[in-house]
């Protein structure tokens, strides 16, 4: 888990950088803790640890029995365990695999907040494409002579721009409110008095700077908006490099522009830390059991659940709850929890799987390892589970469907594909080809943390 949190410090995002540094930190302090200071307290306390309980020999409990029932059906019915998960997985696997993310931080403002009663007010007084037009500005020693060829520059963009049918208007030094026709201010704006106030805003003095104002017909954050900025500036870097000589910089800002720049950021992070999370956590896995193919199987494993949680987790907040979609934070760190505390419980069950096939075939290995192990990572999982789950107990769509996003995947991956798929998967597997898990050497594990 700490290896797979320390990889979100490979992410360029500031948010996602300092998530990975405090979780991997807070996470080593508590191995360090759980591996020294409980151990000392346990032995200080003595038999008070089980106060008021008195200790006694241990006797059969229900949820053993329970484990073991799971374990011989696994065994007996392996090839049938594997075919009845995938079967369950497959459609929210699919919906999974295709999810919608929503870039929308204004629509997750609470209602009775004071920013979205002053975004309230505002959208009585002013048009929504005046409240979040986006500025484009060309940068250049030739972008304009003086301000007639300024102006001539200016009224090409803005032709260029109103050819994406998602833009309403482009206001510039050749149409200082837009266009003329549209409204009566627009019309005075471009006399000559509203002219020569219009030139400071849209010009530098040297003349090296052209500004102009995109508004479209989208909200500011929706996919709609996104796609016709990228595509306007696209087509507005083609036409400066056609028509403007020497070197020129295009620059746009604004609450589109800035939420395009982080989506760029925010998808080549999401490539860069899983691709090192999968990377760092296969080799772990692969050190301590000591089998490639079976490390490979593990991963997709917890894979399978990340996708798995997805789809349903956007089912949910999309088909029952109304939202758009879910947040596209979400996406990154439940990949990055759910595929580094999901490894640890296979590793739990796994090493001592082949711990047991030192001295047993592998089919009562398996039995025995999910029947002893059944209880505490059934255990461990339901408390981690109602921890992470918390977070859907705020006011915030993101904590929401990450809360969610968590516990699902938790729960997911404790009672189906730990106690089910992985084993009942090593079984098909031991059956078509023949590792020598016997001598292998298994290397102990201390801690799932």
């Amino acid at each position: 888990t700490v290896c797979g949190l320390l990889m979100l410090m490979a992410a360029k995002l500031l948010p996602s950088f300092n998530a990975g540094r405090a979780l991997a930190i807070a996470l080593t302090i508590s191995l360090i803790a759980a591996l020294t200071l409980v151990p000392a307290m346990a032995v200080v306390l003595g038999r008070g640890l089980y106060w008021p309980r008195q200790l006694r020999l241990a006797t059969p409990k229900k949820s053993g029995r329970i484990w073991t029932s799971v374990a011989r059906a696994v065994v007996a019915h392996p090839v049938r365990s594997v075919v009845c998960c995938l079967l369950l997985f497959a459609w929210p696997v699919f919906r999974g695999w295709n999810v919608h993310y929503t870039y929308d931080a204004l629509g997750v403002i609470p209602q009775d907040s004071s920013a979205a009663r002053g975004r309230e007010l505002a959208a009585k007084h002013f048009s929504s494409e005046q409240l979040f037009s986006w500025t484009c500005i060309l940068s250049g020693d030739g972008v304009a002579a003086d301000v007639e060829s300024a102006v001539d520059r200016s009224a090409e963009l803005s032709k260029i721009c109103r050819e994406n049918e998602h833009v309403l208007d482009v206001w510039s030094i050749a149409a200082p409110l837009g266009d003329p026709s549209r409204s009566v201010a627009a019309t005075l704006a471009a006399s000559s008095v509203g002219q020569n106030q219009s030139e400071a805003f849209y010009l530098s003095r040297n003349a090296h700077a052209l500004r102009i104002e995109v508004m479209l017909d989208s909200p500011p954050l929706s996919d709609v908006a996104m796609d016709s900025c990228a595509s306007v500036l696209e087509r507005i870097e083609g036409w400066a490099g056609e028509h403007i000589s020497g070197e020129v910089a295009v620059f746009a800002t604004g609450l589109t522009p800035y939420i395009l720049d982080i989506k760029s950021v925010a998808d080549a992070d999401e490539v860069r830390v899983t691709t090192l999370v999968i990377a760092v956590i296969f080799l772990i896995v692969a050190i301590l059991v000591r089998d490639v193919f079976l490390a490979i199987v593990m991963i997709a494993a917890t894979l399978l659940v990340f996708f798995v949680t997805l789809g349903v987790t956007e089912w949910f907040f999309v088909a029952v709850m109304g939202e758009q979609g879910i947040d596209w934070k979400v996406k990154l760190f439940a990949f990055v929890i759910l595929v580094a505390v999901g490894q640890d419980y296979n590793i739990f069950l796994v090493t001592r799987i082949l711990q047991e096939n030192k001295s047993h075939e592998l089919p009562l290995a398996v039995e025995k390892a999910i029947a002893s192990t059944g209880g505490v990572i059934s255990s461990c999982g339901a408390i981690m589970a109602a921890t992470l789950g918390s977070l859907a107990a705020t006011g915030l769509p993101f904590f929401q469907e990450l809360g969610m996003a968590f516990a699902l995947g938790v729960l997911v991956d404790t009672f189906l594909v730990r106690p089910i798929l992985v084993p009942a998967a090593l079984l098909v597997i031991r059956g078509h080809r023949q590792p020598n898990l016997e001598s292998s050497e298994i290397l102990p594990v201390q801690s799932t943390s």
